[in-house]
């Protein structure tokens, strides 16, 4: 599925409305294509180094720009040996387009008045998407690595909501006792902390995602 179509306008106008952001000093940033089956790996944000803050700092083009995955970045690096231990093609997607890798500065930056409502707005851009996945019937595995964007999902909705309540993106999350997982209207969904960097999985656990993985795909072929 093409992201183009789907999200520049939005995106665009996002970083219009809030070029008063710290975070609007750069380019937004998205995956330029996600795949309509197979495994697909849900993170926050894209990260930003400081060769390329200095690049994007002297560019005065803040229009949304697109990457193609290639697996040779550090951050994909374990995509795509969860891939090919369950034999699916991969695919990556952030819910959020600022370039930022300090999560510190974003919970500084960001939960205010102003800071809310630019993720938010974000969000609901990144939910055409994710509807659209989840809505098409053809089989996909949401592997989903960053406790807040476990958060902006949905997943983690306080206790002292209702049930009419909303709680950013929405979605609700069923388990499944039998394969010990979660599903979103069919699909299998895997919460995890990062799988690379220093608070990754340990070794074993990593073992265990892959395992579990292999087994809810089987499972699935299955029935």
């Amino acid at each position: 599925m093409k992201t183009k179509e789907i999200i520049e306008n939005q995106i665009n106008e996002i970083w219009n409305d809030y070029s008063f952001l710290p975070f609007c000093r750069y380019s937004p940033l998205a995956v330029s294509e996600i795949p309509e089956t197979g495994i697909i790996f849900i993170g926050l944000n894209p990260s930003l180094d400081e060769k390329n803050k200095i690049e994007l700092e002297s560019n005065p083009d803040k229009s949304l720009k697109y990457y193609d995955l290639d697996g040779e970045h550090k951050y994909f690096k374990k995509f795509p040996v969860i891939a090919d231990c369950v034999n699916l093609p991969w695919g990556h997607l952030d819910l959020l387009y600022f370039r930022e890798t300090n999560q510190d500065s974003i919970n500084k930056n960001l939960f205010n008045q102003s800071g809310i409502s630019f993720i938010y707005k974000q969000l609901m851009v990144t939910k055409v998407l994710l509807d659209k996945l989840l809505m098409d019937n053809k089989p996909k595995i949401f592997v989903v690595n960053n406790t807040l964007a476990r958060e902006f999902l949905g997943k983690d909705r306080p206790q002292s909501y209702n049930d009419d309540q909303p709680h950013w993106m929405n979605y609700r999350f069923e388990w499944n006792d039998e394969l010990g997982t979660y599903f979103c209207n069919g699909h299998p969904f895997f919460f995890t902390s990062m799988l690379t960097g220093q608070r990754a999985l340990d070794n074993g656990s990593f073992e265990r995602l892959k395992w579990h993985i292999r087994m809810v795909k089987e499972k699935l072929n299955k029935e």
